[in-house]
């Protein structure tokens, strides 16, 4: 399984790991990212999820996972996912899947506060699983 599992770490500038000098700075980009839970998690055995994301738009804002949005009383926040190929889109809202759909791309209005994350399913085998994006009222 150590080669099929992977941890994907969002960041925001590219990585290089042909210099030694960029190596510090490339290594804490990474382990920030991990901390702020700006990451997701695939089995490569699967597929490849190069191209996943899963994020939400609020007031103009583009929020990733490891984000909190506050949203105001009666709003909506837009979440989004982008898969490289079709597969089962679940969104989990508080532990408990609310929505499943077939397809490369998915979104859906969030009402109610609360963690929200998706999980990715090929062929009833899991795929990826990201980590949440928190709504607070």
């Amino acid at each position: 399984m150590f080669k099929s599992i992977r941890t994907h770490a969002l960041v925001d500038e590219e990585i290089k790991t042909n210099e030694k000098r960029s190596f510090a700075r490339s290594k804490q980009k990474i382990l920030d990212a991990m901390r702020k839970g700006r990451v997701f998690f695939s089995n490569y055995y699967h597929g490849d999820a190069k191209g996943f994301r899963f994020y939400a738009e609020y007031k103009g804002r583009s929020f990733i996972t490891g984000d909190t949005i506050t949203m105001a009383k009666g709003g909506s926040v837009l979440l989004k996912a982008l898969l490289p190929k079709e597969a089962i889109i679940k969104l989990v809202h508080n532990g408990t899947c609310i929505s499943e759909k077939t397809a490369m791309e998915a979104s859906w209005d969030a009402k109610k506060p609360g963690v929200y994350r998706v999980e990715c399913w090929l062929n009833d085998k899991g795929w990826i699983f990201s980590n949440h994006i928190r709504i607070e009222k």
